[in-house]
């Protein structure tokens, strides 16, 4: 199928699995350039760690952040920032990328 994207940027968010990935995949099949922002779901995972573990929300944050290399979550100006870049000329070379927004989590190397 034609769609007229190529040499197009694309940006999806929350594409590295599933119905976002498919999108990804189509769309770099097409020529567009595509890069992904990948996030985890925060505020979904902390309320059930703390439903499991029997503490409060906010205790589950705390202990949360400390395991982050940056010592805290990601807040949307962060997600923002790196979207705007991908979206930007400047990012022309980035293309069928993913980037982790998980404050060194996951580090990739």
């Amino acid at each position: 199928m034609e769609l007229g994207l190529r040499n197009r940027s694309v940006l999806i968010t929350g594409g590295s699995k599933g119905i976002g990935l498919a999108c990804a995949r189509a769309f770099l099949d097409e020529g567009a350039r595509v890069a992904i922002v990948s996030r985890e779901r925060i505020r979904e995972a902390l309320e059930l760690e703390a439903k499991a573990k029997g503490i409060s929300a906010g205790q589950a944050l705390e202990q949360g952040q400390a395991r982050v290399p940056l010592g805290r979550y990601a807040d949307p100006k962060d997600i923002a920032s790196v979207t705007l870049f991908l979206a930007s000329e400047q990012a022309a070379y980035v293309t069928g990328a993913v980037i982790p927004m998980d404050g060194g989590m996951n580090p990739i190397i």
